[in-house]
């Protein structure tokens, strides 16, 4: 998931803008890197800065890519945190047979609204520190990623902000933020 500018204003006109010159910039440093873009979807992203103790909406682009490894996904990571100046990109790998015992997961929860999942989050400060954010597509799916450690926090949130996460049907494998350092 990468992002440009951010704002605490979720009526800011910047969340309309549909990223079409960084998608291009990111494709170019995932050709770069022999992988392969296999999709890249808009994403409103709301998510909690510990250094700056904010919470903040960013519009966002969440990539899909193919024919990698885990270290050259980490090295594109880098690479874009570094071009956009992120504060880090958030990688998620998928567990081929979506081992339960993988570390993190990306669920998706229908009929989601980004200022009722801001709000929900900004509620508990022990959900937004343990799992920094998600995302709201277009057509109002939250795309989460966290810890599998932190699955009753992310309930928890979900459910604050009028959700239900289907333990059942998410994604599991392995997630890391990633910084330009």
């Amino acid at each position: 998931s990468c992002t440009t500018d951010e704002t605490d204003n979720s009526d800011d006109p910047r969340l309309d803008d549909r990223l079409e010159p960084f998608e291009s910039q990111v494709d170019a440093t995932i050709v770069d890197n022999a992988a392969v873009r296999v999709g890249s979807d808009l994403v409103h992203g709301v998510f909690w800065s510990d250094d700056r103790h904010e919470m903040t909406y960013e519009p966002s682009r969440d990539f899909h890519i193919a024919c990698v490894d885990d270290q050259d996904m980490s090295k594109i990571a880098k690479q874009v945190a570094a071009q956009f100046h992120q504060e880090s990109v958030l990688i998620f790998v998928d567990s081929p047979t979506n081992d339960p015992s993988a570390g993190s997961f990306v669920a998706h929860v229908a009929g989601m609204d980004v200022q009722r999942f801001h709000d929900a989050l900004v509620a508990d400060p022990a959900a937004r520190t343990a799992l920094g954010g998600g995302s709201v597509t277009e057509d109002g799916v939250l795309v989460l990623v966290a810890s599998a450690k932190d699955t009753a926090l992310a309930d928890r949130v979900v459910t604050r902000a009028g959700g239900h996460l289907d333990m059942s049907i998410v994604q599991r494998g392995e997630s890391e933020f990633v910084s330009a350092d």
